[in-house]
């Protein structure tokens, strides 16, 4: 293994003690730069490389990242790259090895982003390792890489203990977390002044994130493990329930809804959250499809040569939702749970046609237009076979690649007469 120094020499007396682990009483959260982030077990202890990197130790097993600026200074990584490529590349940061072949690496999707694993085993002073190496493609779109080690098959016992590590290796909140290693609870005196108000969480899959305030309006996303998401707004509500609205760019940067909200009764708060101002909860109003463009009518579309950004390549592509279930929000009354499968049907994969140069695209019959600008934005119907539950919503795709595309689909339906609306993420890619 061609770990850095600290790792080898730190892994005899850590990782010995596998079997004699006690259980965790909390996280803390982990700058990586200025930029980005990790969250592991608050008893583990850090160390810095020789290369900057850092090296986080726990009981049984560690974490080993890269964040993206610094694996950029040390390998030759770039953002058109996909998982696969950017583990290869990557690999001799940790071993000694040839990198693998590609079909010996998966991928798969983490927390929604990309991401690719390569699972093998080393030797170090006699004793074998499993390792699970990952690339994973973080919120700003740039990759990151991260070593988890243990003995062997204690990974395999601790699996949700690792992917909470995983998934929590991300861009960090603007807000900043602290000191190099501090936890991200809340607790304690508040550091914020000036009516600054910020919120947290340090257990994922906990806040949900609201295109309004209130349990009736749609559930879009959970709020990442980390803390300093800034709050611009407070709403109380009738039941005396308070309502912190974020600022989106913090909490969730690829959504589609124009304000995010979550319940101050699921984050840990800092600063003068009683004092932030009052501001009024956006109206539930359910999204109505408009027709298909008709051939020369509507707004023209840019004209052949200011498209800018990636297009996409013409083919055969799929659709894929990345939420199991749908949380519906309608009017008058809570929210509605059912699973994404029962909602639509028909239409999951169709021929995509860069018409334009790119300033429209056809999928199946649908037409989706890029945005005003030309920039890698496109919106439009997306209809579903007859006799679908849902019959038919409005795409918001990001282009993230020649072959991909990723954003959300919001439909509106009724349900005994109420009108209700939902937003799933989808991925639209290519093959």
């Amino acid at each position: 293994m061609k770990r850095r120094f600290a790792w080898v020499f730190v892994v005899g007396w850590v990782l010995l003690s596998a079997f004699t682990i006690t259980a965790q009483s909390g996280t803390q959260v982990v700058e990586l730069g200025d930029d980005y982030q990790i969250v592991v077990p608050d008893d583990w202890t850090i160390e810095e490389g020789s290369d900057g990197s850092l090296s986080l130790i726990g009981f049984g097993w560690g974490a080993f990242p890269y964040q993206p600026d610094l694996l950029e200074s040390l390998v030759d990584i770039s953002v058109s790259m996909d998982g696969v490529e950017v583990l290869q590349e990557s690999f001799s940061l940790y071993f000694f090895d040839r990198p693998p072949a590609a079909r010996d690496i998966e991928t798969m999707l983490i927390d929604g982003r990309d991401a690719a694993l390569y699972v093998t085993e080393s030797e170090v002073e006699g004793i074998t390792y499993d390792n699970q190496l990952y690339a994973i493609e973080l919120n700003d779109k740039s990759w990151g890489v991260l070593l988890i080690v243990g003995e062997v098959g204690y990974l395999d016992e601790i699996a949700d203990e690792i992917e909470a590590v995983v998934i929590s290796f991300n861009t960090a909140p603007r807000g900043g977390n602290g000191a190099l290693g501090q936890g991200g609870s809340s607790g304690g005196s508040s550091s914020s002044g000036g009516g600054t108000c910020t919120v947290g969480v340090t257990t994922r899959d906990t806040a949900r994130l609201r295109v309004g305030p209130g349990e009736n309006r749609t559930a879009i996303a959970f709020l990442p493990i980390g803390d300093g998401y800034t709050v611009n707004g407070r709403f109380v509500d009738d039941d005396g329930g308070v309502w912190y609205q974020l600022n989106k760019d913090e909490a969730a940067p690829q959504s589609a809804a124009s304000e995010i909200w979550v319940s101050a009764d699921e984050v840990d708060e800092e600063g003068d959250c009683d004092n932030v101002g009052d501001t009024s909860a956006p109206p539930i109003v359910p999204i109505v499809p408009g027709a298909p463009p008709a051939g020369g009518g509507g707004s023209e579309p840019p004209p052949p040569g200011v498209i800018t950004g990636v297009v996409p390549l013409g083919g055969f592509y799929r659709i894929t939702f990345l939420s199991a279930m749908i949380d519906a929000s309608c009017q008058g009354s809570g929210n509605v749970q059912f699973p994404v499968a029962d909602a639509y049907e028909g239409n999951a994969a169709a021929t995509l046609t860069v018409l334009d140069n790119g300033a429209r695209l056809r999928y199946g019959s649908d037409i989706w237009t890029r945005a005003a600008d030309g920039s890698a934005f496109y919106s439009g119907n997306l209809t579903f076979a007859p006799g679908s539950p849902i019959p038919n919503g409005i795409v918001y795709l990001n282009v993230i690649s020649a072959t991909e595309l990723r954003g959300t689909l919001v439909s509106n339906f009724v349900i005994d007469g109420t009108p209700c609306s939902d937003t799933v993420a989808i991925s639209v890619r290519r093959g």
